[in-house]
């Protein structure tokens, strides 16, 4: 009897939760848009992404795909606003947000070139964990500081929640190799190109389904939340 109600108060509480949750979302999605009204009603709104599945992947036909992409689609019908999507790389991508050639992004707001130049949201719409993979026995990295006199491969254009800064700074003697896509950066790691990988774990996820890589080790570094992010240029 009482274990019935414990359960029934349990999932009643989960119920509420994931309503709260799912209220705090659509009503961050609304102010987002808001602040984009005017340009809505003159014009069809323009969203970047990378590739970066399963978040957002351009697909075999050459549409935008992903959880994001789908999370964006919704609102922007429930809403009654045109839109387009359109990859490109992350330096790219963040420029087009800053120049006013693009309307937003939705992703981390961390991103080198956003800072002073958008607005961005208050309210997480999901969360990126960051990982560090190696091969073999290597010690697991905790903080940036640990990444010191290693070997380390990167992504293009991905800020790492601003450890980038500290890897490229010369006085903290990393070594590190720039590349453009994960599958490429698990090759180098499996062939002990370096001590290191840094990415993102679902990203890496999808990659690693598709590779035999039984030594592969990971831990864990944070989680960041994604955001939207709005030029100024078209607020």
């Amino acid at each position: 009897m009482f274990a019935k109600k414990r359960i029934n108060h349990s999932v009643q509480k989960r119920r509420i939760m994931n309503f709260v949750t799912a209220l705090k979302i659509f009503i961050f999605c609304l102010f987002c848009l808001n602040l984009m009204l005017s340009v809505a009603q003159a014009r069809t709104l323009k969203m970047v992404h990378i590739e970066s599945e399963p978040f957002y992947f351009t697909n075999e036909s050459g549409k935008s795909q992903g959880i994001l992409i789908d999370l964006v689609d919704k609102v922007m019908k429930k809403a009654g606003y045109q839109w387009n999507t359109i990859s490109y790389p992350a330096k790219r991508m963040v420029q087009s947000i800053v120049r006013g050639d693009a309307d937003m992004w939705l992703g981390l707001p961390t991103l080198p070139g956003f800072k002073g130049t958008t607005v961005i949201g208050r309210h997480e719409i999901a969360k990126a964990t960051q990982c560090a993979y190696t091969k073999g026995e290597n010690p697991p990295i905790i903080n940036k500081e640990d990444l010191s006199g290693k070997t380390l491969i990167t992504l293009i254009g991905y800020s790492y929640g601003g450890w980038i800064h500290y890897i490229k700074n010369p006085a903290n003697h990393v070594k590190y190799h720039e590349v453009f896509s994960n599958d490429l950066a698990f090759k180098m790691l499996r062939a002990k190109r370096a001590d290191y990988l840094l990415s993102y774990k679902r990203v890496s996820e999808i990659i690693l389904k598709k590779m035999d890589f039984p030594e592969l080790r990971f831990n864990e570094i944070s989680a960041m939340g994604l955001k939207f992010v709005v030029s100024k240029k078209n607020a």
